[in-house]
């Protein structure tokens, strides 16, 4: 019988410190997730993306969905892979203003966090592209657009 009580004791006791190993290690797994975890402007961003990639799998020419694409993945800081969806939107639609001045500005971030100073060259030309294409196309409103945006991002002022 003290045998069996015994046995019985440390079957318990093995279960109790089972139990608090497997409580600790849920504790740090869940410290560990919410140390990890989206922000939820980031889990946002993260949707979007899943939205702007159903919409260009089911209308691969829409060239709104690779601008809109591109400014969230610009915001999330991966530039590169937001110029590739500018340069999609670009080699679609030619002529669109709104996809030059956004791989403009994205191409400037992403200069002044390296320090690259191609990338701000290269932006500079996206941004005199953006505003010739908003003057061709006669939209007045789009021109100031760029124009203000021009100024604030690069300090430029078109005087055309």
């Amino acid at each position: 019988m003290k045998h069996k009580i015994k046995s019985w004791l440390m079957s318990v006791a093995v279960v109790f410190l089972v139990c608090g190993l497997v409580a600790a290690s849920v504790r740090i797994y869940q410290a560990e997730v919410e140390r990890q975890a989206d922000s939820p402007e980031e889990l946002d961003a993260k949707a979007k993306l899943q939205e702007y990639d159903t919409i260009i799998l089911l209308e691969p020419d829409n060239t709104d969905a690779y601008v809109s694409r591109g400014i969230v993945k610009a915001a999330l800081k991966q530039y590169d892979a937001a110029i590739l969806d500018y340069d999609t939107a670009i080699q679609l639609e030619p002529n669109d203003a709104l996809a030059y001045l956004h791989r403009g500005i994205t191409k400037f971030e992403w200069g002044v966090r390296t320090g690259d100073a191609h990338h701000n060259l290269a932006s500079l030309d996206d941004y005199e592209t953006a505003i010739e294409l908003a003057k061709k196309s006669g939209d007045t409103e789009l021109t100031d657009l760029i124009s203000q945006i021009g100024s604030e991002v690069w300090g430029w002022q078109n005087s055309n």
